[in-house]
């Protein structure tokens, strides 16, 4: 039996691949990437040769979804159908095409209905039965973690990627999909040394605004992955300010990353408004579209975005919802600035001179 395992460098695939190879080893398990020609790309491809080495094969020239891909999440309609589909030109023989899909996996082309429906048209159309299929439908990511801890693979489970900020570092840990990684390893009882707790309060704080859209286990998942954070954040400034030192937000993040940072005003600078201190005055300001395409070269750049506001804690979802809604990319908001009628700072710029 031929299958072709799709795989991307992250923690699903990774464990699918390994899944069909301790339980289907007489079968034919081919491990496939699709470059198509995403931000991530060339992230992935230095994540699968570390993960499957030369028998991971490389499908290239066939798609370019680099103009339909989400900014901020790399979200692209429909992008597994395509993915389906174009195995049948790598391998006409194809019996059955895996794809790493959880029990809560929410995207429309990824489910089990999904699938059915993708393996219904593959069967049509190449005359012969062509199974779409993910090993984990019954699992979620926890479950994988421990799977892959069970097999001994603790250590080649670190080195995968999901991550959404196109630097050259493996894992940003401040994007939705190292959230989700980070909370199923801790869900897990592992911790990886090199993402020890996660740094983006403003988007764990999204999480929880939400927190009773999710079932009780992720929603407990999350409280857990905030909580242990936060007290590690809390114990980080303590450590450093018990040598006699001041631990200052831009110290801080220089300590975690050695990248630049672009800290941005979010009222009269990302919007045409200041005026108008509620919710629903909030979420209808204009945006200032100019100045938004700037901030997306720079995180496209691989900069840290901050997102510094004298907006209040209590203002974290509305803010968060406008950002989303206008495709806003950042990594941290800190809000609550002081009140000010002028700042001077010698690297202060004005948003006219900027832009």
């Amino acid at each position: 039996m031929e299958r072709v395992i799709l795989v991307s460098g992250g923690l699903d695939s990774f464990a699918a691949y390994h899944y069909y190879k301790k339980y289907s080893p007489e079968d034919e398990n081919l491990p496939l990437y699709i470059d198509y020609k995403g931000m991530y790309v060339e992230k992935e491809k230095e994540t699968i040769k570390d993960l499957f080495g030369e028998s991971v094969d490389v499908l290239s020239g066939v798609f370019d979804f680099s103009e339909h891909e989400h900014p901020t999440n790399a979200f692209i309609p429909n992008r597994n159908a395509f993915f389906a589909l174009s195995v049948l030109f790598k391998y006409p023989d194809v019996n059955e095409i895996v794809m790493g899909g959880l029990n809560d996996d929410n995207v429309g082309d990824k489910s089990p209905d999904a699938f059915l429906r993708m393996e219904e048209l593959l069967t049509e159309i190449s005359g012969r039965r062509i199974y779409v299929t993910s090993p984990f439908w019954n699992h979620n990511k926890k479950d994988v973690v421990k799977f892959l801890v069970e097999e001994g693979l603790e250590e080649q489970m670190l080195d995968t990627c999901s991550c959404y900020h196109p630097s050259e570092e493996r894992w940003c840990g401040e994007c939705p999909a190292c959230f989700r990684r980070f909370c199923a390893f801790l869900d897990a009882s592992v911790i990886d040394p090199k993402m020890p707790f996660f740094k983006n309060t403003a988007l764990m704080n999204q999480y929880l605004a939400n927190i009773d859209d999710y079932d009780e286990d992720r929603a407990y998942t999350i409280e857990e992955a905030y909580n242990y954070s936060h007290r590690k954040i809390a114990q980080t400034f303590l450590n450093y300010s018990m040598k006699g030192n001041t631990y200052t937000n831009e110290e801080y993040v220089k300590s975690c990353k050695d990248e630049k940072v672009l800290a941005f005003d979010i009222d009269g600078t990302l919007t045409e408004e200041v005026e108008g201190f509620n919710p629903e005055a909030y979420l209808e300001r204009t945006p200032v579209k100019k100045m938004i395409k700037e901030v997306r070269q720079f995180y496209k750049g691989g900069n840290k975005i901050i997102l510094f506001t004298s907006r209040k804690c209590v203002d974290v979802e509305v803010t968060c919802r406008w950002l989303d809604l206008w495709e806003v990319p950042y990594h941290e908001i800190i809000f609550e600035k002081p009140h000010y009628d002028l700042f001077i700072d010698d690297k202060a710029k004005s948003a006219t001179d900027f832009c």
